[in-house]
């Protein structure tokens, strides 16, 4: 007992309040951890959202460069195309005013001054004129068949990327995979084997041509000088 009368048995101890635990560190972590997931997964999928929206523009973008490229690529064959036509038509003129003043000059000339032995001069003339025309005509041809050969080219691939860029603006904006599984590559196309029978078919009408003339000239001045 002490002096107060009071043993130091009685003393009242604190009382203790009994209810919830405090969370403990460990479970504190975990639901941060789960508390960053639940957060981070609709901002996730907005920016898979958006990295799918660039990528399909980037796509579209990339398609129209190739569409512009090769339409301007067979405007500017086109045009090559229409010049060496010009300069085939102007060959082939000139070429038939040169035997009809070669026709012309045999026609005209007196009876006793040309003779059927003078037959070679005009001839000749006319062997030598279907060369250099044949030459010129030609060149020009096989610059016009290559012309017309990457004019196609170009009108295939450019058929192939307009196809492809129709496709990829046709997709829904909100699939991620889908530009990725897509294929936006396009190819330089060339025509099918059957394509290259018509330069030789025109290289033959030429050939044709050029030898029909020749054989009419020679007739003609033969009919003329020794008939």
């Amino acid at each position: 007992m002490n002096g107060n009368g009071f043993s130091s048995s009685s003393r009242k101890k604190p009382a203790i309040e009994i209810g919830n635990p405090s969370p403990s560190p460990a479970s504190s972590s975990e639901q941060q951890t789960d508390d960053r997931h639940s957060t981070a997964t609709p901002a996730g999928d907005e920016l898979g959202r958006i990295f799918a929206v660039s990528t399909l523009d980037t796509a579209i973008h990339s398609l129209q460069s190739i569409v512009q490229f090769h339409f301007d690529k067979t405007i500017q064959k086109k045009r090559g195309i229409d010049a060496q036509k010009k300069q085939l038509w102007a060959l082939l003129a000139a070429f038939l005013v040169f035997l009809a003043l070669l026709f012309a000059s045999v026609a005209a000339t007196p009876p006793g001054r040309l003779q059927c032995r003078h037959c070679w001069s005009p001839i000749a003339l006319a062997s030598l004129g279907h060369a250099v025309i044949y030459a010129a005509v030609s060149q020009t041809v096989r610059v016009l068949n290559g012309l017309k050969f990457q004019r196609h080219c170009h009108k295939l691939t450019l058929g192939l990327a307009a196809a492809k860029l129709a496709k990829l603006r046709a997709l829904p904006r909100s699939l991620v995979a889908t530009v990725e599984d897509c294929e936006f590559e396009v190819p330089y196309q060339e025509p099918v084997a059957s394509y290259y029978a018509k330069f030789t078919r025109r290289w033959a009408v030429y050939a044709a041509f050029l030898l029909l003339t020749l054989a009419t000239m020679v007739a003609s001045t033969v009919t003329i000088l020794c008939l």
